[in-house]
């Protein structure tokens, strides 16, 4: 009787594990993790360029509507460095529509991308004025290094 136990209880055990999973195999299997760029836009100089992009997040638990992440991204038009990034989870893929890209005085702005918060993403590049700065010198204004690294070589 207890090794009857114990192998319904390990196939129930497998058959929550799986179905808590699947939609996670699911979208896995489909390439829905990956990044899937939803909108691009070149600033009015051409230096610069932002990229609006979104994935499922992972774990998935939603088949209908699952929630993804919105990423931004400033990025040199040249060189394809990354400048700045943003990233915003929404809560279901409903919420998500075609973002709304401005250039205002040294960063940009994306917008009108969540229905439901009407959340702002704000993306700069350090500059003297609006997009005009010399190569090498437009730095990541989201992220600053970490405690105890040593400054980048300029």
């Amino acid at each position: 009787m207890k090794p009857l136990l114990l192998i319904v209880g390990g196939l129930l055990l497998t058959a929550v594990g799986l179905l808590l999973a699947l939609p996670s195999i699911v979208y896995a299997s489909e390439g829905k993790f990956r990044w899937c760029e939803q909108a691009s836009e070149l600033s009015p100089d051409g230096r610069f360029r932002v990229v609006v992009s979104k994935r499922v997040a992972f774990p998935a638990f939603d088949f209908i509507d699952p929630s993804i992440v919105v990423r931004g991204e400033l990025r040199d038009n040249e060189s394809r460095q990354v400048l700045a990034s943003d990233q915003v989870v929404l809560m279901e893929d409903s919420d998500f529509s075609t973002p709304e890209i401005r250039w205002v005085s040294g960063e940009s702005r994306v917008t009108r991308f969540d229905r439901r918060r009407k959340q702002t993403m704000t993306l700069k590049a350090r500059t003297n004025h609006s997009f005009q700065a010399a190569p090498g010198t437009a730095l990541l204004s989201a992220l600053r290094p970490w405690p105890g690294l040593p400054e980048p070589v300029r």
